[in-house]
This record gives structure tokens, sequence and C-alpha cells, in this order.
């Protein structure tokens, strides 16, 4: 008999606070949206390609293209109330004297900087304003990226987190982000996982409850609002 998942943590702690969102205290976040990680004909999908079993990996570039197109309506919104854009990618700067990190070399993705497939894709493309950390691990803030400073520098406390790969990197930002002290805002919708289920797994689960997760039309909503009201909690 299949068993019903079950998450006692959560029954015992409080409820997540509400989320003021303003333009002064909250970035969007998009997380390793790269060739390597979401173009089949990159990184993960060509060594997928390479052992035959390219199809285990369609549920997920099918969320993806989905998640691209919510992404891109994300910034366009956030983009036009002043809020800051900022991205991840899973790379390293050989001019700088870096290497890839015990992590990048494990998951196959060693990728300079400067390689082909470690861009973002042009669908996502960084304008100039937007803001760029190069990371070595998982989550967001995994090692010295830099972005902790970032987000201290501007005053921002929310973050909206979107991006690949849901039960990795975007689940470590998510915790990574509560143990520095700032209100992360996953966006279902807007986040690809592995498989469908795995999806609904860890958007139930993600930091045992402790991180709100709104679909992408309801934080369009609320930043509509915000105009309005000069502040929404979500």
């Amino acid at each position: 008999m299949p068993y019903r998942q079950r998450v006692p943590f959560t029954l015992a702690t409080k409820a997540i606070p509400p989320l003021c969102l303003r333009p002064d205290n909250t970035a969007l976040l998009i997380q390793d949206m790269q060739r390597i990680l979401v173009d089949p004909e990159y990184g993960l999908g060509k060594v997928a390609n390479e052992r035959g079993i390219l199809i285990e990996f369609d549920p997920y570039y099918q969320q993806v293209e989905k998640v691209t197109e919510n992404i891109t309506r994300l910034k366009e919104r956030v983009t036009t109330v002043g809020m800051p854009v900022i991205y991840t990618r899973l790379a390293y700067d050989r001019s700088q004297g870096s290497m890839p990190s015990t992590f990048q070399r494990a998951i196959g993705l060693a990728v300079p900087i400067d390689a082909e497939g470690s861009e973002i894709i042009p669908a996502l493309a960084p304008t100039e304003e937007d803001f760029i950390i190069l990371k070595k691990g998982f989550g967001g803030f995994s090692g010295e990226t830099g972005l902790n400073k970032l987000l201290k520098g501007m005053g921002v406390d929310n973050i909206i987190v979107t991006g690949a790969i849901t039960e990795f990197g975007v689940r470590g930002t998510a915790a990574g982000a509560q143990d520095l002290g700032y209100h992360p805002l996953v966006i279902s919708d807007g986040t690809a996982s592995m498989t469908h289920a795995t999806q609904s797994r860890t958007l139930g689960e993600i930091c045992y409850g402790l991180t709100k997760v709104r679909s992408t039309g309801e934080v369009l909503t609320y930043l509509d609002e915000m105009v309005e009201t000069d502040g929404k909690f979500v």
C-alpha cells in the first residue's frame, strides 16, 4: 500500500510570517539558467543523449520551457517596479586564477565562464543593469559567491527564487538564504525539477515548510497590488 508522505516537523513550527514585497527590499534571483543545465544540446542533455537516455530528461526539459516563459514575465514586471535582478552561474573564472570546485568536478559540470554552454540562455539574457554571481556549489550562497554581500548592500530582505534545479540548487539557495536571515519566496512554476514528481515533492517539503512557495500568477498579482499600496504582504 502506498504510504502517505508526512512532514511532522511543520506541525510543530510557527506559521511563516508574511513577506512585504517592495522595490527597496526585494530582489529577483534567476538561478543557473545556463545552456549546460537547461538546453538539451549542452551539458546534462548532451551527456544524456550520448548515453541514449535523453528521454529520461523529457519531464525536466518540458518544465524548463514553461519556466523560461514564466521567469521572462516575472523579470519584465519586477524591472518595471524597480526591483533588482540577480543571476547565478555555475562556472569558474580562469582569468581570475579560479579553478573548478570538487563539486563541479563530481557532477561533471566543471565549466569555465568563457566556455560554450556556460552562458545564460538567450531568452533570459542579462542586461547591463542586472547582476551576475558565479558559484561553484549547489546553492547561491555556497562558498564565497558574493551574493550575500551584494544583497546586504542593496538592503534586500526578500528573495524571489527562480531557475534550476529545484531539488538541488534552488532548495540549497532557499536554505542558505534562511540561514543568513533572508526571506526566500520560491516560484512553483518558475523552477524546474528532474521529474514532475520531484518538483511536487520538493516544493511541498522545501526547507521543511519554512519557505513560502507561490506561483508566477500569484506573484504578478502581488506586484500589481504592491504598486497601488506601496508594499504587498504575501
